[in-house]
């Protein structure tokens, strides 16, 4: 437990309303190896999330109690733990100097009786609890989600509702203006948005994979659920 001892405990015994995790790294599964970033003064670990609300790193899982009613195994709420934090008047803290090290799995241990529609129905919670307005970001991007959104089909929010109006928690554009003071932030209202689809080919303009040396944009058959096939007209005349 050295990783546990020294500055993480210290932190978090500095006050309640402070969260704070160790840096995680990958052990390979296949030799053991532990797999440790070398120090450096811009690789600072820093959790972030995509409008797509998927986690760009890990968030802390705070030491409260956590509202699983309706929360279906898991999918988002990790990040829906860091909004909770910040946003309730807390704090959240890597702490580089303890380390965890990580095995991922070649599959999931869990089941999903949904399939990934399990995921998506936790995101859309996630996005009808702390994001405001700004879920509409979330669901352009997504129609699966939209259509759980629209359909109302993602269980109950109202505890989470009265939790986020007893702790008295501020609201999603404070976080975007105080904490996350450098996300790319899209239109709310973009002039068009959609897939751009070549009719004769039925294909559509996708991002494609992020590997390297890959093509940063492609043709891929259109799968009409936006994501990597999501592109939009701002108010800015910007594609």
């Amino acid at each position: 437990f050295v990783w546990l001892v020294g500055a993480l405990v210290g932190s978090v015994s500095s006050g309640t309303d402070h969260s704070c995790e160790p840096q995680h790294c990958v052990i390979d599964k296949n030799n053991l190896q532990f797999i440790k970033p070398a120090p450096s003064v811009r690789a600072v670990a820093r959790g972030s999330f995509n409008w797509d609300t998927s986690l760009c790193w890990w968030t802390f899982c705070h030491l409260q109690a956590v509202l699983r009613t309706h929360w279906y195994l898991w999918g988002g709420e990790n990040i829906e733990m860091a909004f909770r934090v910040w946003m309730c008047g807390g704090s959240l803290e890597i702490i580089p100097c303890s380390v965890v090290g990580h095995i991922f799995c070649t599959r999931s241990p869990l089941s999903f009786p949904d399939g990934v529609d399990v995921i998506t129905r936790n995101q859309v919670r996630l996005a009808e609890v702390w994001m405001d307005d700004y879920k509409k970001i979330f669901y352009n991007r997504n129609k699966k989600a939209a259509t759980v959104a629209r359909e109302k089909s993602y269980g109950d929010i109202s505890e989470h509702l009265k939790l986020k109006e007893k702790l008295r928690c501020r609201n999603f554009s404070w976080y975007l203006e105080n904490v996350y003071t450098e996300a790319f932030v899209p239109d709310l209202n973009p002039v068009l948005f959609g897939s751009l689809k070549n009719v004769a080919t039925n294909t559509c303009l996708d991002i494609g994979e992020k590997n390297p040396g890959a093509k940063s944009v492609i043709l891929f058959i259109c799968h009409d659920m936006g994501i990597n096939q999501y592109f939009e007209y701002t108010s800015h005349q910007e594609l």
